[in-house]
């Protein structure tokens, strides 16, 4: 099997970069990556965020994430698209569409444009501030422990580039996994999950880049052979993966 996972153990930003060895032409290729701390109580992931190209039906960005604790944790998401333009991102989404559901598939929540009243959320959270009356989206929810899935798609069944944001408000409970579903390009198609470790000290996590075992659970176009490249806020490379170890 041909999946990659590493340990990494860092208090910085850092900033996952996923890619291929071989790009098949009109093959759709996806991937799925997740972050999961395995050690010490305090460990706490804050933030992630991937950038990837969003398309329709199976091709919609996936992002999951899991509640832990007893208390119920506010949870800000953001899809951004046109922001992304505005900086110079080629082909960003237009308008994307954020929907969030519970493990039973029930949808919790959705939006197609942000609103003004997030501002406060957005600098509580370190989070950019978005163009007024731009297209992106972002939701603010306060969910019980559990797992749950925030799907961004186009509004129309557009396609583009896409940054979706998962940041934690408040630290009563701990994000005890975030993972994100998506297409993986060449180019300016590669998937990019940024993620922040917070404390004052070095965290150990463990990250896994699936795709074969996708394919195994008979997901289609499941990328062949993942690249995992780790890099912290300074463009440094941490680690990289190109095969799992069993020990």
């Amino acid at each position: 099997m041909t999946d990659r996972c590493f340990f990494v153990g860092t208090d910085d930003e850092l900033r996952i970069q996923l890619s291929m060895r071989w790009i098949i032409a009109g093959f759709f290729l996806c991937s799925n990556i997740a972050l999961l701390p395995v050690v010490g109580l305090e460990a706490r992931l804050a933030n992630l965020s991937s950038r990837t190209v969003v398309g329709t039906d199976a091709a919609m960005l996936v992002a999951g994430f899991v509640v832990g604790g007893g208390d119920p944790k506010e949870i800000l998401i953001r899809a951004l698209g046109p922001t992304l333009a505005s900086l110079g991102v080629k082909d960003a989404l237009r308008h994307p569409r954020l929907e969030l559901f519970g493990s039973d598939g029930k949808l919790i929540a959705s939006n197609e444009q942000w609103s003004a009243s997030l501002g406060d959320s957005f600098a509580q959270v370190g989070a950019a501030a978005l163009p007024a009356n731009s297209l992106d989206a972002a939701l603010r929810v306060t969910l019980p422990p559990g797992s749950y899935m925030a799907q961004v798609s186009g509004v129309s069944q557009s396609e583009g580039v896409v940054l979706v944001e998962v940041y934690e408000l408040d630290a009563t409970s701990r994000l005890l996994n975030l993972s994100t579903r998506a297409r993986v390009e060449s180019g300016d198609g590669l998937l990019i999950s940024g993620f922040v470790v917070a404390g004052n000290t070095a965290h150990r996590v463990l990250l896994r880049a699936g795709g074969p075992a996708l394919k195994a659970l008979g997901v289609g176009g499941a990328l062949a052979d993942p690249l995992i490249t780790l890099m912290n806020q300074k463009g440094v490379v941490v680690a990289r993966s190109d095969n799992w170890d069993e020990g």
